[in-house]
């Protein structure tokens, strides 16, 4: 493989990239070898197409597959070797592919600016007095509670810190955004603020096997655009109470976390 800078303006290079053509023809064999074994073609049995079909029904198709693998695999190469420290992802820019021919392509890219001579001596940092409160302190360590929870079947009635398994059914759906009418095996942790104060309201006391309908107004900041303002009505079926187990918070604990 060859590689030069083509042109460099600023931040801005122009990586001019040659890949042999051993590399280029086996990337083509491999491509014809893929879409022959794997191509539907009437009057031909799966595999047995010839060749020629295989490339007048998928020319286009695999030739934007070798590309893409040619690219994939020479472009760090071509980094590495010009030793650049790139800022973003390329851009394809003029490029020739033919069988029995090497690769040639430009790959627009932006590097990383250097920084020499940076004068730190005398400098001062402002030092802020940060006051951390109980409050705070006690929130993240309830967050990471729950994060390292135990969370186990129970039969029961739900309670407000479980999590239900739900198999739903849409009753009202006025504005047609669910396009299906089922969805089964839906989490709904009732303890989550994220979760939609309906469900949270209704479905506490059931017992896994019991049913309810629920009508949902999604409050118009909801995070989902689609949902948001939008009333929809559901049948919950519940399939399983799962209840919460928090860790202590002791020192064998936090050494978890």
């Amino acid at each position: 493989m060859k590689s030069s800078i083509k042109s460099a303006k600023g931040l801005l290079r122009e990586l001019e990239i040659e890949v042999p053509v051993d590399l280029v023809d086996a990337a083509f064999a491999e491509a014809y070898h893929k879409y022959r074994k794997d191509a539907q073609i009437k009057g031909f049995r799966p595999g047995k197409a010839p060749l020629a079909v295989i490339k007048s029904k998928f020319n286009d198709d695999i030739r934007e597959d070798v590309l893409s693998e040619l690219i994939k695999k020479s472009y760090p190469l071509a980094v590495k070797e010009q030793n650049l420290h790139v800022a973003s992802y390329p851009a394809l820019g003029d490029y020739t592919l033919n069988e029995g021919e090497p690769l040639r392509y430009v790959a627009h890219v932006e590097v990383m600016p250097e920084i020499l001579n940076v004068k730190y001596d005398g400098l001062k940092l402002p030092v802020d007095e940060i006051q951390v409160f109980d409050s705070e302190v006690d929130a993240v360590v309830d967050y990471l509670r729950k994060k390292h929870a135990e969370i186990r079947p129970v039969s029961r009635p739900a309670q407000a810190n479980d999590i239900l398994v739900v198999d739903l059914v849409k009753l009202e759906d006025p504005s047609n955004i669910l396009k299906g009418n089922e969805f089964k095996g839906n989490e709904i942790d009732l303890s989550s603020s994220l979760t939609v104060k309906e469900f949270r309201d209704s479905m506490v006391g059931l017992n896994a096997g019991e049913e309810k309908e629920v009508t949902v107004n999604y409050p118009p900041d909801y995070s989902d655009e689609r949902f948001a303002g939008k009333i929809l009505k559901y049948r919950c079926l519940v399939k399983e109470v799962r209840e919460k187990i928090l860790p202590e918070p002791n020192d064998s604990f936090a050494k978890t976390v």
